[in-house]
């Protein structure tokens, strides 16, 4: 591998300096014996949770014992019996095979989707969606289509999305306990007139992901209330801060170089949500 043909590309439209891929370039087989050749790693959680109360630890010994794995409908029907919402897509009362007007509604006001895919290995991916409240467009009760942002260019999604259609979306409305879930066949559209109508902060969609509905239906609240997720006073006191830097290179100054870039790129994404200019590519 030479500089000359090698790209670090994380965030988009980052072009790294000549220092930073050479760093790269010479940290890259370290990166891969870490990645790939490592062993695991054992966990001791110290954790607290927000009443100061230690978050308990699964030893190994427990937590990779297969002798209770379930592997047949009936061992896990033993450890949770039928009810009256139905046991499968096709038979569960509260699951449509279209939008009904409430789903439409609450779609309108999500401004937060998870998108659920899977490779042609049937590996699964899930990728956050986010904008304005009603960036995902219902064109009818079967179809709504997704607009992708610029993003890290990894395109694992839309990848599998070439692959393999099938997608599964949660939909989320900040506050509201139930969401909103959707399966069905998903396709990749770069029509430059639909990618303008999607456009947002001055920038047309990069594409759009058209999805064909199979089933849609409301989740209960459970989840939700169980974590508290959408009650400021429970959340922690400090930002948990992801550094991206340490996983492209081990030199400290090279790291805190990146860092600074994406959190630079991040401010301009912010900046141009507040109105403030186009969004970066």
């Amino acid at each position: 591998m030479t500089v000359e043909t090698h790209k670090l590309a994380f965030e988009p439209g980052y072009v790294w300096t000549a220092v930073l891929v050479i760093v790269f370039a010479a940290n890259l087989n370290s990166l891969a014996n870490v990645l790939f050749k490592g062993k695991a790693k054992s966990y001791s959680s110290k954790t607290k949770n927000k009443k100061g109360e230690a978050i308990t630890h699964i030893p190994e010994s427990l937590g990779l014992n297969s002798e209770y794995d379930l592997s047949t409908l009936e061992e896990l029907r033993a450890c949770i019996p039928k009810g009256l919402s139905g046991s499968t897509v096709s038979n569960a009362p509260k699951v449509k095979t279209k939008l009904d007007e409430l789903m439409v509604g609450f779609i309108e006001q999500s401004p937060f989707v998870h998108l659920s895919t899977s490779s042609k290995d049937g590996l699964p991916f899930v990728s956050p969606k986010g904008d304005a409240p009603g960036f995902v467009k219902v064109v009818n009760e079967k179809t709504i289509i997704i607009p992708d942002r610029p993003g890290n260019k990894l395109i694992f999604g839309l990848q599998n999305i070439i692959d393999n259609p099938h997608v599964g979306l949660c939909f989320q409305i900040p506050g509201t306990c139930s969401t909103l879930r959707v399966g069905g066949r998903a396709q990749i559209s770069n029509n430059p007139e639909l990618l303008h109508l999607l456009a947002a902060r001055r920038r047309d969609a990069v594409v759009a992901i058209r999805v064909t509905i199979e089933y849609a239906f409301f989740h209960c609240a459970k989840a939700y209330l169980r974590s508290n997720l959408w009650k400021p006073e429970t959340w922690p006191r400090e930002k948990y801060q992801v550094n991206f830097g340490q996983y492209f290179t081990s030199n400290s100054l090279a790291a805190k170089a990146i860092d600074y870039k994406v959190e630079q790129h991040y401010k301009q994404v912010v900046a141009s949500v507040e109105g403030d200019g186009k969004e970066p590519n």
